[in-house]
């Protein structure tokens, strides 16, 4: 009896690769028979060599089938591996452009020159279209306003405006409209001037502006009436420009702002002969520093000159804390990186040269003074100098009605508090003679377009 038989069909074998010549090595050593139309019976005796063909086939096919499938996973990974590269090197581009720019940033910002661009912007005019030496194109009523110049002691003009209240102007309408008008940039000939410097009751309001523009710039002319409407019969507005800013001389210092703020206290004390009784300082922003340096310089005089009130908007501590905390647009804060190791704080306020300590100032005015009205008002949403400034300049002005000090702690929990729901609150701290509040106003403070806001400004 024979054996049994395997018949294999080749024509469904592998006819190309490498593994078609193994299996064909195999074949040539295996006892077989032809049966013809290309089959062949295998003798299954050899049943080990059987196994290994058919395992060498197995092979062969499962590498036909696995190549391309292996080869196409490696390319895919090959490709995002390279995708993936590009992008981290785009990244840190990115991180490495962003980061020179800051360091620039933060170099230039060392800058003696580069500083007082930033924190003056005094090359801003917010006037085009306007001529200064013409109010009515601000909105003013015919010789309503009369601009002028203040010397000052180091040679300086300073362009001013002053304004005559509504009530005034009524009661001298006819006077005023053919009155004569400022010749060689002295005031004393006009009318306005002897309105203001004739009434033994009239008072004046000293107003201090923010960085940039001119006393034109259009919020500001807002405040001046809405000042000299609310005692209208009584309440004169004096604004001047600071030297380098709008028509006035010079270049904006430090130094010289203080001048400059002197310079204009002094006219009216001695040019109108207005008792200081009768003079509020109102400032804004950049002008507060300008106000709290001049209240200082005059309560250090002999004898003390005390004004009937100082009211400062939108106030900040030092230059320093104003560079450390503004954001750009009011969103980005481009040197908060600065603050977060002290070190890198102490060095960079070390690099400011115009400081304008405003809190020493505030300190050293509240412990000299025998009677003061101080008020800080700030609006919450402020982007340029965040509401917190007021908060604590009233802390620092509060403990410095005593001669010991007080902590912040001690303080708000004497301090009357006032709610107002959506237009904010009132913070109040009354001591002898001395009373200082702050107001702090939910809506109002500069957009993130301008920094010239209805508080700040």
């Amino acid at each position: 009896m024979e054996e049994p038989l395997l018949e294999v069909d080749h024509a469904h074998d592998p006819q190309e690769g490498e593994g078609n010549k193994e299996v064909e090595e195999v074949d040539e050593e295996r006892p077989r028979r032809n049966l013809g139309e290309g089959s062949y019976l295998f003798d299954q005796r050899d049943a080990g060599a059987g196994r290994k063909w058919l395992g060498t086939c197995m092979k062969t096919e499962l590498v036909a089938i696995l190549k391309p499938v292996r080869t196409y996973e490696l390319a895919g990974l090959d490709s995002f591996q390279m995708e993936a590269g590009v992008v981290i090197k785009k990244i840190v581009w990115v991180l490495v452009a962003a980061g020179s720019f800051w360091v620039a940033a933060v170099w230039l910002c060392t800058l003696t020159w580069v500083q007082r661009q930033l924190f003056y912007a005094h090359r801003i005019p917010i006037w085009l279209g306007q001529d200064l030496d013409k109010p009515e194109t601000f909105g003013f009523l015919k010789n309503q306003v009369a601009p002028f110049y203040i010397q000052t002691p180091d040679g300086q003009k300073l362009y001013a405006w002053l304004v005559v209240p509504l009530g005034v102007y009524a009661k001298n309408e006819s006077s005023l409209l053919k009155g004569t008008t400022v010749k060689d940039g002295r005031i004393e000939s006009t009318l306005a001037f002897r309105l203001l410097a004739d009434d033994p009751g009239a008072r004046i309001v000293i107003y201090f502006h923010g960085n940039a523009g001119t006393v034109g710039q259009t919020r500001r002319t807002e405040a001046y009436r809405m000042v000299s409407s609310g005692a209208s019969d009584k309440t004169f507005v004096l604004c001047f420009d600071y030297r380098g800013f709008g028509k006035s001389t010079g270049v904006p210092t430090e130094k010289g702002l203080v001048i400059d703020a002197i310079a204009t206290i002094e006219w009216a004390l001695n040019a109108a002969k207005i008792p200081p009784s009768r003079i509020v300082l109102l400032a804004q922003s950049l002008g507060t520093g300008l106000a709290s340096a001049a209240a200082y310089h005059f309560i250090n005089q002999n004898p003390k000159i005390e004004f009937a009130g100082l009211l400062l908007c939108a106030a900040f501590s030092d230059a320093a804390t104003v560079f450390l905390s503004y954001s750009v647009g009011g969103t980005v804060p481009l040197l908060a990186p600065l603050r977060l190791s002290k070190f890198s704080e102490v060095w960079f306020s070390r690099q400011i040269h115009d400081t304008w300590k405003t809190a020493d100032h505030i300190a050293a005015l509240v412990r000299r003074s025998t009677k003061l009205r101080l008020i800080f008002l700030h609006a919450k949403n402020d982007h340029i100098i965040p509401w917190k400034q007021a908060d604590r300049l009233f802390h620092i002005a509060a403990g410095a009605t005593v001669r010991e000090g007080l902590t912040e702690n001690e303080i708000d929990e004497k301090k009357t508090t006032t709610e107002r729901g959506d237009g904010g609150w009132i913070h109040e701290w009354e001591l002898e003679h001395k009373s200082i509040s702050e107001i702090v106003v939910l809506h109002g403070g500069k957009s993130k377009k301008s920094d010239q806001g209805r508080v700040s400004g």
